[in-house]
């Protein structure tokens, strides 16, 4: 005999203008939409992950609701999308070649191109001026805070040892991200020079 547990969750996304619940708007109505990952395009737009279609793949949709749109198909887990801040281009997680690392593609769904080659690589977040990024990295150990140029190439290590969820300042001069102490096993935010 076999006793099994299943675990059924749903999530969908709303949108609170000018940040009153009393107006709250759904405007998705799937499984596990926005979980691991939602983002605002300049035109007003929502990038998020979601599995419509099956599969954990990028959707877009119309702040209303309206227009959906498939931008990833594929077997793969896709998810952690960020817009550039011009809106050509989006950066996110996949593991489609067997190990998450961070891909670039254009803000239609098309071209899209691995940029990181890491163990595992998590949590983008793109430069103000869209040319650059940063991420969390597993390449060197226990995620190290990376940044790299949007077309790819050299690496340069932003953390002395680990971090998560790297965050941009507006200004592009600094980034933040959650530290964990070693010694302590306490979360704590570091802030370093983006150089």
């Amino acid at each position: 005999t076999m006793c099994v547990v299943q675990g059924n969750y749903r999530s969908s996304i709303w949108v609170l203008p000018q940040g009153s619940a009393a107006r709250a708007q759904q405007i998705t109505n799937g499984r596990d939409e926005g979980i691991f990952g939602l983002a605002w395009t300049p035109d007003g737009k929502i990038v998020y992950r979601a599995s419509v279609s099956g599969s954990p793949d990028l959707w877009m949709v119309d702040r209303d609701g309206k227009n959906q749109k498939q931008l990833t198909a594929d077997a793969a887990f896709d998810a952690s999308p960020v817009v550039s801040p011009d809106g050509k281009f989006i950066l996110f997680v996949t593991d489609r070649t067997g190990t998450p690392n961070i891909w670039k593609m254009e803000s239609d769904g098309s071209k899209p191109r691995q940029l990181t080659y890491g163990g595992e690589d998590y949590s983008p977040d793109i430069s103000p001026d869209g040319k650059w990024f940063v991420y969390a990295s597993w390449a060197k150990g226990p995620e190290f805070i990376m940044k790299m140029s949007v077309e790819g190439g050299e690496l340069l290590q932003m953390s002395e040892s680990n971090g998560y969820n790297p965050v941009i300042s507006p200004d592009g001069k600094l980034v933040a991200y959650v530290h964990q102490d070693e010694q302590t096993r306490k979360y704590q935010i570091e802030v370093v020079q983006a150089q």
